[in-house]
This record gives structure tokens, sequence and C-alpha cells, in this order.
């Protein structure tokens, strides 16, 4: 079930174009089996199939909206994370009497960049700095 899904979220529009096309043959079979001209059966597969495409489209759109989402949140909760581990390596420099001065400025700032969400760039400039000041 996993392989599906894996499937349907890199396969999206793929996977829409296939369901029009078995819409499209399901609702003909449908059609077919009812007492109408040919012409009109096909008019209507047509339409049931593009109503069904639409709504398939839909809900691909709100997949990928999804997917978005749960990719930024995963994102920034390893950039919150390596924030952590960078506080934890000041406070335990602190504590085994590395200069103070020092690590309460890398401190101030980690903090600043913590609740600022501030960016990748930033965060990897404060990881070099701790690790000089750490040594």
């Amino acid at each position: 079930m996993d392989d599906i899904r894996k499937w349907l979220a890199e396969n999206k529009l793929r996977a829409v174009g296939l369901f029009w096309v078995t819409s499209v043959g399901g609702s003909l079979a449908y059609q077919l089996t009812r007492p109408i001209p040919t012409s009109l059966a096909i008019i209507h597969s047509r339409v049931y199939a593009q109503a069904l495409t639409l709504a398939a489209l839909g809900m691909a759109g709100l997949v990928d909206v999804y997917e978005h989402r749960h990719k930024t949140n995963e994102e920034l909760d390893k950039y919150n994370e390596k924030l952590s581990q960078l506080e934890e390596r000041v406070h335990n420099a602190m504590a085994s009497g590395k200069n103070r001065d020092d690590m309460k400025k890398l401190e101030t700032r980690l903090a600043n960049v913590h609740g600022s969400g501030g960016g990748q760039g930033q965060l990897k400039e404060l990881e070099k700095q701790v690790q000089e000041a750490t040594q």
C-alpha cells in the first residue's frame, strides 16, 4: 500500500490521466447499456469523465499542498534540533569553565536566531562560531 501511495505522490498527473481513461471507459460502458443513441452515450461519457477528472485534479492538488506542508515541517524540525544541539554545546562549554563572555554572546545569538527563525546560512555561521569557541 505504501508503494502505491509513493507512486501516486510522484506521478500525480500520470495518475489523473489514467483515472480519466478509466472513467471514460467505465462511463462509456455504462452509457452503452442504456437505451439512448450512441452519439448521446459518447457525449454523456465524456461529460461524466470530465467531472470525475476535475475531482481527481482537485484531490491531486490537495495531496500536493499536504506534502509540501509536511516536508516544510520536517525541515523546520531538523533546523530546530540543530539549534538545540548548538545551545546544549554552549551550555556545556559554559559549565566546564570556557570563556564565559564569548559563550554568553553565542548564547544570546542562538536565542535570537531561535526566536526569529533565522536561516540555513545563519545556522551554518553560528555552528562554525560554536565549533571554534568550544574547542
